[in-house]
């Protein structure tokens, strides 16, 4: 049994949620872009109050680690670095882009040989991307890339595509509708990462809680 308290500030949502073995149990989220300070350690504290549960009481504390909003990145994980020091409890990194990952395959026919693409918004030019089998096996790491530029290697995976989108803009949408891509729409929110965190935890994969800092992808389309 695990009880994890997931933390997700790489978006224009801050979001946290309490998840018992990768299923959501209860989130709580704002849409309050630039606001993550005020309102993080808040809804942290109305969630633990809603669902009765005690920081004691949850086995580890799970992390988004970007690609996402440099600000945000680091709100989310210094809140999450105090709260395990506090209460002596693991840190669990997840990838935002991985986490769509595993939410896009829970809700996309398993019968479907599917490439997943997950996609976050990074400049208005830019997105960051991945790209992954069936099996979440990784076929393109972690990058970011000019929007043409990932559409065309979108159509060239050898099953069939699906994009997952965070919070690409509308112009952004339009492009890669353009190339005749199938796209999936998610929040950019801490569900997401249920699932993975939880796989995480059964593995003993924890973060040093000293030394951990989140993923700020740079070069092209650099950390918003």
């Amino acid at each position: 049994m695990a009880l994890i308290l997931n933390i997700e500030t790489g978006g224009p949502t801050c979001s946290v949620c309490i998840s018992l073995n990768g299923i959501l149990i209860r989130e709580r989220k704002e849409v309050l872009p630039n606001k993550h300070a005020a309102v993080l350690t808040v809804l942290i504290r109305e969630l633990l109050a809603e669902t009765g549960y005690t920081l004691q009481q949850i086995d580890a504390i799970a992390i988004s680690k970007g690609p996402g909003s440099y600000t945000g990145l680091r709100i989310g994980t210094a809140v999450a670095k105090g709260l395990c020091f506090t209460a002596d409890k693991p840190l669990i990194a997840v990838s935002s882009l991985q986490s769509l990952a595993w939410r896009m395959r829970s809700e996309i026919d398993a019968n479907i040989d599917t490439t997943f693409v997950p996609l976050i918004q990074a400049r208005k030019d830019a997105v960051y991307y991945a790209m992954y089998n069936p099996r979440l096996e990784v076929l393109v790491e972690e990058s970011v890339g000019g929007l043409n530029e990932v559409a065309e290697k979108i159509k060239k995976a050898d099953n069939q595509p699906t994009a997952g989108f965070f919070n690409l803009t509308d112009s952004t949408t339009a492009t890669f509708r353009s190339f005749g891509i199938i796209i999936v729409y998610f929040e950019y929110v801490s569900s997401n990462g249920c699932e993975l965190a939880f796989s995480k935890f059964e593995k003993n994969v924890f973060e040093d809680n000293l030394l951990f800092e989140p993923f700020y992808m740079t070069g092209f389309g650099k950390n918003f």
